[in-house]
């Protein structure tokens, strides 16, 4: 017997539906798991077990440009757990996955600027698992590529706050896989490019927590940049400016900020970086413990305003177009 158009609308909706269900473990309850420690492998199954009811949809109606962005992000978030958990090698794998996936998606968006914004995500995730197995050249070209992508859609949107922070947090990835690879003198220069965007989209708006951290920890890959270069007199002052922003951003601050752990790199004195952990949670009434927490530096002689370093860029360095990686 046929089906009629009434019945295949029907059979879409329902497809729709079971999606929008899916939605809810892949997001929802997926984001509340990764504030419990020590779930990675359980967020692991929780994504195996969406892409299988993904694929079991899909062999019933075929795949739709909806089942194959919502494989690709489950892929993606599958992997990021992976590397968390230490597995790079099992991550790449599972953002090789993705890859295809968000190709045909895009192709089939006309244009979509989120379609395309997800292949950038993609590459970024892909720099991420291949810098963790020591390949920073491999890590340099898919870093470039989500770069590219970021700046091609701002061009069109240059004012969306989120193409505006993926561009800030590119230079830092770029960053990352420059000093990884020994060129110190271009991560400086990264780093401070992504410096430069990050205050161009806090400029006239209050710096959330976000922003905040994303200028802490590329003044802090600067400074470490800057030491690794022979510059420690640099590195001291980028590291002040460190400082300077979070006392910023908790001064101005209302409410406590989320805890976080803050790796800090010291080379006054001595000359030799050294690194720790410590975990913090701010808010005003705690600025000093925080950033003497935060950086291993002495707080005082902290400027009221940050000095502009973006005129003291290396030699060599780019001054144009993290730890953290973008959203999907």
């Amino acid at each position: 017997m046929a089906i009629t158009g009434v019945e295949v609308a029907a059979q879409r909706q329902r497809q729709v539906a079971v999606f929008e269900a899916l939605k809810a473990y892949t997001y929802d309850l997926a984001d509340q798991l990764e504030r419990v420690p020590g779930t990675g492998r359980l967020l692991v199954d929780l994504y195996d077990r969406n892409i299988g009811n993904i694929d079991a949809v899909s062999r019933l109606v075929g795949e739709t440009q909806a089942s194959a962005r919502e494989r690709a992000v489950n892929l993606l978030r599958k992997g990021d757990q992976l590397l968390q958990l230490g597995d790079a090698a099992a991550a790449e794998a599972a953002f090789q996955l993705a890859g295809p996936l968000l190709e045909r998606v895009a192709a089939s968006g006309h244009g979509n600027p989120e379609f395309r914004r997800d292949l950038a995500n993609y590459h970024q995730r892909m720099g991420n698992a291949r810098l963790a197995q020591g390949d920073a050249a491999g890590a340099l070209a898919d870093y470039r590529t989500s770069l590219a992508i970021v700046d091609e859609l701002l061009a069109s949107a240059p004012d969306n706050p989120r193409l505006r922070r993926d561009a800030a947090l590119g230079h830092a990835k770029l960053a990352d896989a420059l000093l990884a690879r020994g060129d110190a003198a271009a991560a400086a220069g990264e780093y401070l490019a992504g410096i430069a965007r990050a205050e161009a989209l806090a400029s006239g708006t209050a710096v959330g927590w976000e922003l905040a951290v994303d200028l802490a920890e590329f003044h802090d890959g600067a400074a470490r940049a800057y030491a690794k270069a022979g510059r420690r007199d640099d590195a001291d002052a980028v590291f002040v400016c460190t400082v300077g922003t979070m006392r910023r951003y908790v001064d101005s601050s209302d409410q406590p900020a989320p805890s976080f752990t803050w790796t800090r790199t010291s080379t006054r004195s001595t000359g030799k970086s050294t690194s720790g952990i410590g975990t913090r949670r701010s808010s005003a009434s705690r600025v000093e413990t925080v950033i003497s927490g935060m950086s291993g530096y002495s707080v005082s002689p902290v400027p009221a305003v940050r000095p502009s370093l973006m005129s003291r860029s290396p030699p060599g360095a780019s001054s144009s177009p993290r730890r953290r990686s973008t959203s999907v």
